[in-house]
């Protein structure tokens, strides 16, 4: 942790941007190496920085869909080292701080940007010690979270928090966040591989429903917060008044670790007589990449 040592007992001043040109490095901290939704808008985000601006550097776990996705689009990547979804330690939690600082001092890096609230607190740490600025995007939920004294004390050090929605900015304003720094960016998204992709038909032959009958989906990771099981309780009220309607869920446990939601889900599908009424559909398979 030799880098966090010489930073505090230096206090080195951050680089100007006349010592530092344009291109500016930026640091773009990701959760995970899997490619959820989260990953996939800051993946697109990522690709479409004005390079002759700006020099992303994206900071993942380990290698996975993402850095694949990310190698194929000309993003430079960090791998730095955490394992998948784990809690670190104190001294490991360090050591990854640790090694963030250094590469923010060796490259110039200009800001610093944790893509989901799971790294706030390592992209505030990393902002204290290298004097760089640094600002954060809010993807959930979670007033408890939010609330909270570590949520708070890393909020603090952030420039912005960026809401991808506006009820994510009320329940950021309602836990003591200012509105003015809690602006709402929508996640952007290409259209254009969906508009390309087969269409509708294909899919309806493939999971066996006819081309006249209605068809109700959802799409996400298979866990409590996206409602999978409040979708099969609503397809149970739907299907009593549309003998005929079809349902289907595309996604399913991308982290792996939602193993008990996803019994709940199937207990519920069978407790409804609803296993012939809706498909369960891989993501990977239905949805563009």
């Amino acid at each position: 942790m030799r880098t966090i040592a010489s930073l505090l007992l230096h206090r080195p001043r951050p680089r100007s941007a006349a010592a530092n040109p344009w291109p500016a490095p930026i640091l773009l901290l990701a959760y995970t190496s899997q490619l959820g939704g989260a990953e996939r808008s800051l993946l697109e985000a990522t690709a479409r920085l004005d390079r002759r601006l700006f020099t992303p550097i994206l900071a993942v776990p380990n290698e996975g869909p993402l850095a694949v996705a990310a190698r194929e689009r000309g993003i430079e990547l960090f791998l730095d080292g955490t394992p998948h979804l784990e809690r670190l330690g104190p001294v490991a939690w360090l050591g990854v701080v640790d090694r963030l600082a250094a590469l923010v001092m060796e490259r110039g890096v200009r800001l610093i940007h944790a893509g989901t609230v799971w790294r706030l607190t390592r992209a505030a740490a990393v902002a204290v010690l290298t004097r760089v600025p640094a600002i954060g995007h809010v993807r959930d939920e979670d007033l408890r979270l939010f609330r909270s004294l570590r949520f708070r004390l890393a909020a603090s050090r952030m420039q912005r928090l960026i809401a991808i929605s506006a009820s994510v900015m009320h329940e950021l304003v309602a836990a003591g966040q200012h509105p003015l720094r809690v602006p709402v960016l929508w996640n952007g998204l290409d259209p254009e591989p969906y508009e390309r992709a087969s269409g509708g038909a294909a899919l309806r032959a493939e999971w066996g429903v006819a081309p006249e009958a209605p068809l109700v989906g959802v799409v996400g990771n298979v866990e409590p917060r996206k409602g999978q099981v409040d979708f099969v309780l609503a397809a149970a009220h739907v299907a009593l008044a549309r003998p005929d309607a079809r349902f289907v869920i595309v996604g399913s446990d991308l982290h792996g670790v939602w193993r008990e939601y996803g019994d709940e889900l199937a207990r519920a599908i069978a407790e409804r007589g609803l296993g012939e009424r809706i498909v369960l559909a891989a993501a990977a398979r239905t949805c563009p990449t």
